[in-house]
C-alpha cells in the first residue's frame, strides 16, 4: 500500500515563510492577503523608510502563525522589486489603501531600491561577523560581488 493513498495534504495548507529561503519567491509574495491592520503596518514601515523618518528600531510582535514573516517578505519585495513583479500584491494593497499604493508605485518608478540584508546571528558568533556575512550573501545574491 502506498502512503499517498492514505495521507493527503489539505489544499488550504500554507507552508510557513522563511525570509532567507523565500526572498525571491514571487508566488509567496503574490499569495499574501493584506488586511487593514497589515497595510497600516506596511504604511508605517514604508513611511519611515521612504521619507527617512529615522526610527532607531522597530519591533513587530504577534502570535505564532499571524503572518509577521509573510508581511516582512512583502515589504522586502516591494522595496527591492520591480513594477512588473509587484503588480499582483500592489493590486491587493490598493483595495485597502489606494494612496499608499500610489506612493509605492511612484517610489518604484523613480528607480529606487533597497538591498535586503538578512542577518542571522548564531549563538557564540560575533555580531560584526554576522553583519559582514549577511552583507556578503546579499551582494552575491544580487551579482554584485565586485
Amino acid at each position: 500500500m502506498n502512503l499517498s493513498n492514505i495521507i493527503t495534504v489539505n489544499e488550504r495548507f500554507e507552508s510557513s515563510i522563511n525570509l532567507k529561503l523565500d526572498l525571491e519567491n514571487n508566488k509567496k509574495v503574490d499569495a499574501y492577503i493584506p488586511t487593514s491592520s497589515s497595510v497600516a503596518i506596511l504604511d508605517a514601515f514604508l513611511e519611515d523608510l521612504l521619507y527617512e523618518k529615522k526610527w532607531t528600531s522597530t519591533m513587530l510582535t504577534g502570535a505564532y502563525g499571524k503572518g509577521k514573516s509573510h508581511l516582512l517578505l512583502v515589504l522586502l519585495a516591494l522595496l527591492h522589486g520591480s513594477m512588473e513583479r509587484d503588480q499582483v500584491i500592489l493590486g491587493k494593497i490598493e483595495k485597502i489603501d489606494p494612496q499608499l499604493t500610489e506612493e509605492i508605485r511612484q517610489w518604484i518608478k523613480q528607480g529606487n531600491k533597497y538591498l535586503p540584508v538578512l542577518v542571522n546571528s548564531v549563538s557564540g558568533t560575533d555580531l560584526n561577523q554576522s553583519f559582514i556575512y549577511a552583507l556578503q550573501q546579499a551582494l552575491n545574491r544580487e551579482g554584485l560581488q565586485n
